[in-house]
């Protein structure tokens, strides 16, 4: 009975009710906020204990220098200018603890599964159970969103929700015993990305499979790896004739693939002339360097800036995106110190993963605000495989070559 009642076990319960917001219950009510607001302070609450209690691998450090930045823009923001931001033609506001409390949804996960997974409650077999639940969820979160836009003018509409099963392609690196189970859920994952017609997802997902098949390709023996070129190959001629029949049965499929070809991108280059100008135009010396605040996107153009590198430019300046530099620089020195370590290949090819996803991410979405719970499971599951392996060998922290 304790190990079901579990600490992890409560937590990812959290982040299935969390998830299933807009599903089983509606957003902004009473409940919905005590969730939020559970989910937000045992996520805390676990990373500020994970931080004094361990000596955490140095992608951490970049991180909670990321936090800390953020943290003191999202109070300055709260303290300074707690009314709404009105956005979206005057149909949204924007709530000013909504800065930092998306931050924390996305980034402190990743601190919680690192001590799930030192402290041995997160091992293989809970892994995969977890990420079948997901997946499950993800997909009824999904074609909610479709029943919710019933009422939309359009036939068809783009769902950001692809992203979930974007994350999800991460954590199957976990079913590496499990071949027939792992490609079918690639397979799921994959046409769900498709469905939602969001092409930062299609893209991010179609990177992210090629670390994942190089793994599988390097640990596979002669006979699995015929095998995998056989699945490989049926994949392929699977998503070619799903591509085509929707390329005769959507009009809305066929007008993205239009308008990708033409050079439309959902009006993101109007966003990066509009800050990208008033960067260097209108900003002066101190905002250059320091940025105009929490949310100052939103204050001076129409939208956020949909790229992490320039949302944190004028939000942050240049000091944010000297911290962003840093904390990805970080990110790829974790996984190089473990690639000659055959024991800490699943872990190396698992951040590898992550960071080309999340990576690709920060070009056309707001990865470090909306990271795929997928993702933040996979780096913090696979930097504490990487932290317990160098508990058990008694070593130093590991070198880079």
């Amino acid at each position: 009975m304790n190990r079901i009642l579990n600490i992890s076990n409560c937590y990812m319960l959290l982040v299935v009710l969390l998830l299933l917001q807009d599903v089983i219950y509606p957003g902004g009510t009473l409940l919905s906020l005590g969730i939020v607001g559970l989910f937000t302070l045992c996520s805390a609450v676990i990373a500020l204990y994970t931080c004094i209690r361990y000596k955490l691998p140095a992608y951490f450090k970049g991180l909670n220098w990321l936090l800390i930045l953020f943290t003191l823009y999202g109070i300055l923001y709260i303290v300074s200018d707690p009314k709404d931001v009105v956005w979206a033609n005057g149909s949204v506001d924007v709530k000013s603890y909504s800065y930092l409390l998306n931050i924390y949804l996305s980034i402190l996960p990743i601190y919680v599964f690192y001590y799930f997974t030192l402290i041995g409650q997160f091992y293989k077999q809970k892994i995969c159970f977890w990420a079948i639940v997901l997946m499950a969820v993800s997909a009824l979160k999904f074609y909610s969103f479709y029943l919710n836009s019933i009422d939309s003018p359009f036939d068809e509409i783009t769902n950001s929700y692809g992203y979930l099963f974007v994350g999800l392609i991460a954590l199957l690196i976990f079913f590496e015993d499990k071949f027939i189970l792992q490609f079918a859920l690639l397979v799921i994952c994959t046409v769900f990305i498709t469905m939602s017609m969001k092409r930062g997802a299609v893209v991010t997902a179609g990177f992210s499979l090629i670390p994942f098949v190089l793994y599988q390709w390097k640990r596979d023996n002669k006979i699995q790896r015929i095998a995998l070129t056989i699945l490989i190959v049926s994949f392929v001629i699977g998503i070619v004739y799903m591509v085509f029949y929707m390329l005769h049965t959507s009009d809305y499929f066929i007008s993205r693939i239009e308008s990708t070809l033409e050079g439309n991108s959902s009006e993101r280059d109007e966003l990066f002339i509009r800050f990208w100008q008033y960067y260097t135009k209108e900003a002066h010396f101190g905002e250059q360097l320091v940025g105009g605040g929490a949310n100052q996107t939103l204050r001076i153009g129409p939208n956020f800036a949909h790229n992490d590198w320039l949302e944190i430019l004028i939000n942050q300046g240049l000091l944010g995106c000297l911290f962003y530099i840093i904390y990805w620089w970080l990110f790829w020195r974790e996984q190089k110190k473990c690639a000659r370590i055959a024991e800490l290949s699943q872990a190396r090819w698992g951040l590898i993963i992550c960071f080309v996803a999340s990576g690709m991410m920060t070009f056309y979405s707001m990865s470090y605000a909306n990271l795929p719970i997928g993702i933040a499971m996979t780096i913090g599951i696979c930097l504490g495989q990487i932290t317990h392996y160098q508990y058990q060998q008694k070593t130093t922290p590991l070198n880079d070559d």
